[in-house]
């Protein structure tokens, strides 16, 4: 099934209001086309073909040639569209950063981009060292916010020397997340449970050249991760304050969020401003701590300087974060600020019973518990009834594959195809 929002590329000529591209994100940027779509500005998706917000009614994809097996990574492809293509057709464009590829892409070639894009507010310095895990636990090391205990190691002889100083098992992270997700897909870390495997880790990451640190991991319970939003203007100061919780996800323990709720949280919030205002941060932030089970305090675990997978999730608790960057980087008033909803939930429903059925192995999480947890009203952050193709196409695969099982197994049950044609049509 190919279904697709191809554009074919003309200057853009509406002078109203500054078009938007959206760089990478998937989920976010469907998010984000949803929000300016509706509002009448145009969007555009600089995203991989296999992106859902290509097929949504708010954005136009931005078709780029197969880079795989040229070895070009991600950001150097979209760079080069945008000071080529980009400049010819979509000059004067605000470039919102979906992904990391997208806020490395504006870090590196910040002074360039300004010339001819309205980029979003950001320190370049500042947002660099957000892109680098060391960077930003050596930053929050300084001010005084606890995080992990952390190790470098760049070869086996590192972690020769270090085997004596690491509590197994231990968490072996990128330095650079989106650097290591274009080699391993879907992962955000590996896990070592003994020297041997450390020693199996680091000679894999070493043929892509990638780069890691060792963190130990801080104990504690799924829904220990609590999250902060801000943003911070010119002076310093915040426009809003959001916090959330990750109450489960996948694989458990290192994944990816699956089930989140909006809260409020003061200890968060104090502390993750204190973070932010204390580096000299400016522009939208997030930054994720997990409380540690062992004494009870906030450890930093990760900081993101772009809209985040929730993007969606906050938007409809009553703050509109794409719009606030667009506002703010086109010098127009912002959206109301002044609150939003608690106890809003959401749910991935596919990949959350995956974590159920992880937690539920490992006698954690039972069946009641886990229906008892679904009660909640939730938002979707790919569904939505005035745009739902993006939703139809994500799982047209999916129900595919169901039907061609159900196929085969009434075959095996000595049922015809003339039998089969009226329960497929049904």
């Amino acid at each position: 099934m190919k279904i697709l929002n191809i554009i074919i590329m003309k200057p853009h000529t509406n002078t109203d209001r500054a078009p938007a591209i959206i760089l990478g994100g998937d989920t976010i940027a469907l998010a984000a086309a949803r929000s300016l779509g509706r509002r009448g500005i145009e969007v555009y998706a600089l995203d991989e073909p296999a992106s859902y917000a290509r097929h949504s009614r708010y954005c136009k994809w931005i078709p780029l040639k197969d880079r795989d097996g040229s070895g070009i990574s991600r950001p150097t492809v979209w760079y080069r569209w945008l000071m080529e293509e980009g400049v010819k057709t979509l000059q004067g464009a605000v470039l919102i950063p979906g992904s990391d590829h997208g806020l490395e892409i504006i870090g590196r070639h910040y002074e360039e981009l300004k010339k001819n894009y309205i980029v979003t507010e950001t320190d370049p310095n500042v947002l660099s060292s957000m892109l680098d895990k060391a960077k930003t636990y050596e930053l929050a090391g300084k001010i005084g916010i606890l995080t992990p205990k952390m190790w470098s190691a760049h070869s086996a002889d590192d972690i020769t020397r270090i085997m004596d100083e690491i509590p197994y098992p231990c968490a072996v992270k990128p330095r650079h997340s989106y650097k290591f997700m274009e080699h391993f897909p879907g992962k955000k870390l590996f896990v070592a449970h003994n020297h041997t495997e450390m020693l199996e880790i680091i000679n894999n990451v070493k043929r892509y050249n990638l780069e890691v640190i060792i963190n130990e991991i801080i104990p504690g319970k799924e829904d220990a991760y609590c999250s902060y939003y801000t943003y911070l203007d010119e002076d310093g100061k915040p426009l809003f304050h959001f916090t959330k919780r990750k109450l489960r996800q996948y694989p458990v323990g290192f994944g990816n969020g699956t089930y989140h709720c909006t809260d409020w949280n003061p200890e968060v919030a104090k502390l993750g401003l204190e973070f932010f205002q204390k580096i000299g941060y400016r522009g939208l932030g997030n930054v994720e701590f997990k409380l540690d089970a062992r004494d009870a305090k906030l450890k930093l675990i990760e900081c993101n300087s772009r809209l985040t997978l929730v993007t969606e999730l906050i938007r409809q608790s009553g703050l509109d974060l794409p719009l606030l960057l667009y506002q703010r980087a086109t010098k127009q008033p912002p959206p109301p600020l002044n609150g939003y909803r608690k106890e809003l939930y959401t749910v991935l429903p596919v990949v959350d019973f995956l974590a159920f059925r992880e937690l539920h192995r490992r006698g954690e999480l039972s069946w009641f518990q886990w229906l008892r947890s679904l009660r909640h009203k939730f938002c979707f952050l790919h569904f939505a009834w005035h745009d739902p193709l993006p939703t139809l196409v994500r799982f047209y695969p999916f129900v595919k594959k169901q039907f061609r099982k159900l196929g085969v197994n009434l075959f095996r049950r000595g049922h015809t195809r003339h039998d089969l044609k009226p329960i497929l049509s049904k």
